[in-house]
């Protein structure tokens, strides 16, 4: 018989085993062999990288998994970063006004500023999050 002994995590064949060529005292677990039925599966020294991806084998790489929390926690991070770098706009606006000063920001600006600030806290419970993020737009 022959397989195709596979990484179980990358889905990289590490190498092929033919039972009828060499005796094998014990076969890897049953989870990390692709048993190869025909032929023109059998890529034994072509030099190429193999992977069995939806059990079959492709030259192509597969996709790293998804990992939906290190994606929500990167959307976080990113969303922070945004409020951030716009939180001197509203501590600026608030000042003016403290001090009875003209404002740089209009009456309009500063409600788009907030609305835009309180978009980025909701960012988390848009229904596609984190896979699927409506980044909304800085009115400034």
């Amino acid at each position: 018989m022959r397989y195709a002994y596979l990484d179980p995590d990358s889905r990289i064949v590490m190498q092929w085993i033919d039972t009828d060529v060499y005796n094998y005292p014990e076969l890897p677990a049953a989870s990390m062999l692709l048993e190869i039925t025909t032929p023109e599966d059998w890529h034994d020294g072509d030099g190429m990288d193999w992977y069995v991806v939806e059990g079959g084998l492709t030259t192509v790489m597969p996709p790293p998994p998804v990992y939906p929390e290190l994606i929500a926690a990167r959307a976080r991070s990113t969303r922070n970063e945004l409020l951030a770098a716009i939180d001197w706009f509203g501590y600026r606006h608030r000042d003016q006004i403290d001090r009875g000063d003209s404002t740089s920001l209009s009456t309009t600006k500063y409600s788009e500023y907030l609305t835009y600030r309180q978009a980025l806290r909701d960012m988390p419970t848009q229904s596609g999050f984190p896979l699927s993020i409506e980044w909304p737009g800085s009115p400034i």
